[in-house]
């Protein structure tokens, strides 16, 4: 996965990042709310998320406000959950 990190740093800049992550549950047949985290780097991201990438709850990955596409986004997905 180091190289994935890598590859995934470069193409979109690196540094600090946010993740918006979609509440688990409904409350009171309202939209699921998200919330957003920000880590240093994808390494530190990565640790933190894990669980929430395998479990579909991650709807966007920024570097500096810049998304991550939805294949690279995939793709880190089914790194955590053993996929590739």
């Amino acid at each position: 996965m180091s190289d994935a990190i890598d590859a995934l740093e470069s193409r979109y800049g690196g540094g600090p990042l946010t993740v918006q992550i979609r509440q688990d549950v409904k409350r009171g047949g309202e939209l699921m709310a998200t919330y957003e985290m920000e880590y240093p780097c994808l390494r530190n991201a990565m640790l933190a998320i894990a669980g929430d990438l395998r479990e579909g709850r991650v709807e966007t990955i920024q570097f500096a406000g810049r998304p991550i596409s939805a294949e690279d986004l995939h793709a880190l997905a089914k790194w955590t959950d053993g996929s590739t």
